[in-house]
Parts: structure tokens; C-alpha cells; sequence
């Protein structure tokens, strides 16, 4: 669970401008969130639960986008090893934050993958989203740093993709 104080300040941090830095876009309700998580076929965490509750969907400035309950879903890419991850938001450079559903859950909680094209891989940012929050606080919303050095990150090689039998200029 996350913290009220912590929520607090995530609702009410201010960028050098002035402007809020966490912009909700979307209050989804409870159902909305877990009608979403069921059409998956998982259980979401319950700090992810608590925040989209609380504060909503939303942008930390430019950076991070959360996914709405409608966006959410399962990357489909047979034999990478992160093929089944749940996307819940995105950055700026169009890597994705995600959720392993196949990960046994610790109190209620999911580990927060940052899965990325280039390098081409994935480790885990934070072991629970009310944890990835604590991380972004603390270092004042610099998201940039949050994944600049992730430990567990693991390159993985490309999926193969099938060859096509017809030239390019046919596949029109």
C-alpha cells in the first residue's frame, strides 16, 4: 500500500514552473480497473489499485504516461522472455513499465518491469508499484535516473521475424 503522505506529495509536487507534475488525464473507478485486469487474466496490485484510485491516470510531465484500463495489455512476442508482461504506462522514448502476471504475488504486490527496445531487454525497476512511486519522490521525479541503472537489466536477442516470400515493393 502506498502511503497517504507519499500521495499527497505526488498530487501536489510542482515542476520549476510551477505546473503540477503528475497531470491526471482519467479517474477510473475500482470495477473499471479490475474488469480491465480480469480481461487479461490477472489480479492487479493492489498499490497500482490505490494510486489510480486516488490520484487517477495520468502524466508525470512528458516523461511517463500511464495507460488507461482501456490501453492495458499483454505484449505478444513469442519467445522473448517478457512476451505476457502487462504494459501500464510508457515513456517518453516509448519503452514500457509492466507487470509480469505470471509473478507470484508478495502481499498483494507486483514487481515493476522497465522493458526497453533499445537496448533491447528488460529488469526489474522497483519491487512493487508503491515502491516505484517512493523511487520517484525521492529523486524528484527524475524518471531518467530511475532507469538509467537498473541492476537486474537483461539484454535479450530480437524475435526472429518471418521472412516474407514476396519482395517488398508487393507487400502493399
Amino acid at each position: 500500500m502506498i502511503d497517504e503522505v507519499l500521495l499527497s506529495q505526488v498530487a501536489t509536487a510542482k515542476n520549476k514552473r510551477q505546473q503540477l507534475i503528475f497531470a491526471p488525464r482519467d479517474n477510473p473507478s475500482e470495477v473499471e480497473l479490475r474488469n480491465a485486469a480480469d480481461t487479461l487474466g490477472f489480479h492487479l496490485p493492489e498499490s497500482y489499485l490505490q494510486f489510480c484510485i486516488a490520484l487517477g491516470i495520468g502524466d508525470f510531465e512528458n516523461e511517463l504516461r500511464m495507460l488507461n484500463p482501456s490501453e492495458l495489455y499483454a505484449f505478444d512476442m513469442p519467445g522473448v522472455k517478457f512476451d505476457g508482461f502487462i504494459a501500464i504506462s510508457t515513456d517518453d522514448c516509448g519503452n514500457y513499465l509492466a507487470f509480469d502476471p505470471r509473478e507470484s504475488a508478495d502481499n498483494g504486490e507486483l514487481s515493476v518491469y522497465y522493458c526497453c527496445h533499445d537496448p533491447f531487454g528488460f529488469g526489474i525497476v522497483a519491487p512493487s508499484f508503491g515502491k516505484l512511486i517512493q523511487d520517484l519522490v525521492d529523486r524528484r521525479f527524475k524518471y531518467g535516473e530511475l532507469i538509467e541503472d537498473i541492476p537486474s537489466f537483461i539484454e535479450v536477442d530480437l524475435p526472429d521475424v518471418p521472412k516474407s516470400n514476396k519482395p517488398w515493393w508487393k507487400l502493399w
